[in-house]
């Protein structure tokens, strides 16, 4: 009997796979308020242009897992609760990561 990968691990397999996603999620989720301005998450990740931040950020918040805001001149994007729950989801392929990587 042949069975099919549950579409519903497909879809978050196939939101996560969008190159920088979990780097994004990831690197805003280390500040204690879950948030991060623009010019901290470009210095945190590296080989990322502006314009590719810009345009995955945009995405994030299409998909609900971000929030942007303005503070003191500055965007701020912050987690949503949404995003919460996917960046606690994915503690234990860090934990993972740190194990066999």
């Amino acid at each position: 009997m042949k069975k099919e990968a549950c579409p519903y691990i497909t879809s978050a397999f196939e939101l996560l796979s969008r190159k920088w996603f979990g780097i994004i999620l990831h690197t805003i989720s280390l500040n204690p308020q879950k948030e991060a301005h623009f010019s901290d998450l470009k210095s945190g990740i590296t080989n990322i242009t502006p314009r590719i931040l810009s345009m995955r950020l945009l995405e994030l918040q299409e998909e609900g897992l971000i929030e942007k805001f303005d503070s003191d001149l500055h965007h701020v994007y912050r987690l949503t609760e949404k995003g919460c729950e996917l960046v606690n989801s994915l503690k234990g392929i860090e934990d993972w990561a740190h194990k066999y990587l």
